[in-house]
């Protein structure tokens, strides 16, 4: 995924040096992306049901 876009939006580097900033660059932006992603997958299954009657405002 980081891959599609790094070619996409950035398109093709001029050197090894550039093309290794890039793909870690897009590659924390699709971690991070997917992780919060997966967070609010987490919290929509773990909803307010879940909670004790003490813990629901």
């Amino acid at each position: 995924m980081s891959a599609f876009f790094n070619g996409t939006l950035v398109g093709l580097p001029s050197d090894e040096v550039a093309n290794t900033v890039n793909h870690a660059i897009t590659g924390l932006a699709s971690g991070f992306f997917a992780g919060f992603i997966g967070l609010l997958v987490h919290l929509r299954k773990t909803g307010p049901a879940d909670l004790p009657a003490a813990d629901r405002h």
